[in-house]
């Protein structure tokens, strides 16, 4: 990420490097900023990628693209991690009115998380599964962060990123009206 960051020379905010200027009270400014990118970087990556890729993965992905069983275990393993993630992110990441993970201004992790929590939207396979809205309903303050984030990168730029995204949700949508609503199993059932 720093690497593409600095080739790309995107604002510093987005990924904060290290700063080589002696001890002064913008240096120390400057590594407290780091810190927390480097902190929000990682924990989304134990979190909200851990969370949203085993439920994704193990209810339509794997099954679908890979030809992998549907593990309901794992799948609702990762539910599990994805919801404790939404309820820090909404408690913690989020508190105290910042608009984003560290701060004012946007930052990659941001854009990480958001990501992640777009692709639920292919659970749209797995009816029976809980589907984006109603997972991203009792957080609303992660739903105006999405938005926020959506602005900051540029409307375009972000729709976009999630362009084949939307391409493939909306050909799930259709297979699975086309399949009865059956879809990809869901917590109780092993059928895919």
């Amino acid at each position: 990420m720093e690497y593409l960051c600095e080739i790309y020379n995107v604002p510093r905010s987005w990924c904060p490097l290290p700063t080589a200027a002696p001890h002064s009270t913008i240096a120390s400014h400057l590594a407290k900023h780091r810190a927390a990118y480097l902190s929000a970087v990682h924990w989304q990556h134990l979190t909200v990628r851990a969370g949203c890729m085993r439920l994704v993965f193990h209810t339509v992905l794997g099954p679908r693209v890979f030809k992998v069983p549907a593990s309901n275990t794992i799948a609702r393993h990762g539910q599990q991690i994805m919801q404790q993630a939404l309820k820090d992110l909404e408690s913690y990441w989020l508190a105290n009115s910042k608009k984003f993970m560290t701060g004012d201004y946007v930052c990659i992790a941001d854009v990480l998380c958001c990501c992640e929590f777009e692709q639920l939207r292919v659970l749209v396979a797995a009816p029976s599964w809980p589907q984006y809205d109603q997972i991203l309903a009792p957080y609303p303050k992660v739903k105006a962060w999405m938005q926020a984030v959506r602005q900051a990168v540029g409307p375009a730029v972000y729709d976009e990123a999630h362009s084949m995204l939307h391409k493939a949700v909306e050909r799930l949508a259709a297979a699975t009206a086309a399949d009865g609503g059956v879809g990809s199993s869901g917590p109780s059932q092993s059928r895919l």
